[in-house]
């Protein structure tokens, strides 16, 4: 069966797909000297993402899903850097919607270019606001405030891309999707906790 989408929903998946290009073809694949370490971790955490994406949470309504994923790629923001994690939020997307869940191709393609778009734009506000760069492993540093604000960042833009993403879809309202998605990821949250 052939699935018919609305028109705005193409050219929007089509916009992220082409944002996504452009920073990655801008992005800056800088490969330390002492590369053995850089691409364990770099294998490492792709299958931490493809682990977590696999194992994500099915939610009671709908077809979302609710992954521990950003874990992984918010560490390779630390670890490598905005180009690298592009790399592992994107490898790792695409490995889980295509051969775990099966998705659709609009569906692969969208939620592979989010990721990328998410995780890098929150790995160059890492960069820009941090005072310190991405560890390469040898020795870790941190700049918490810089890191929450990536973290706000990454969360802000994959709810946004999702509840823009189904609001075409479904022809509803952005903003109410928006609180729906973000609801329910908050009730996610507090039964985790608990």
């Amino acid at each position: 069966m052939q699935l018919k989408h609305p028109s705005k929903l193409v050219i929007y998946v089509i916009a992220i797909c082409a944002v996504a290009g452009v920073m990655l073809a801008r992005a800056q694949f800088e490969v330390p000297v002492e590369s053995s370490q850089f691409w364990n971790t770099l294998a490492a955490l792709v299958g931490l993402g493809i682990l977590a994406e696999v194992f994500s949470l099915q939610l009671s309504t709908g077809t979302l899903t609710s992954a521990v994923s950003f874990v992984p790629y918010l560490a390779s923001i630390l670890l490598l850097g905005p180009a690298w994690s592009m790399v592992v939020a994107g490898t790792s997307e695409l490995f889980a919607e295509t051969l775990v869940r099966r998705k659709p191709l609009i569906k692969i393609i969208h939620n592979t270019a989010k990721e990328v778009v998410a995780i890098g734009a929150a790995g160059l506000l890492y960069m820009t606001l941090g005072s310190v760069g991405p560890s390469h492993v040898e020795e870790f540093a941190i700049d918490i405030v810089a890191f929450i604000a990536a973290t706000v960042s990454y969360f802000a833009l994959t709810n946004g891309a999702v509840a823009t993403a189904v609001a075409l879809s479904t022809r509803s309202d952005v903003g109410e999707t928006w609180v729906q998605i973000v609801g329910r990821g908050a009730f996610l949250q507090d039964i985790l906790s608990s």
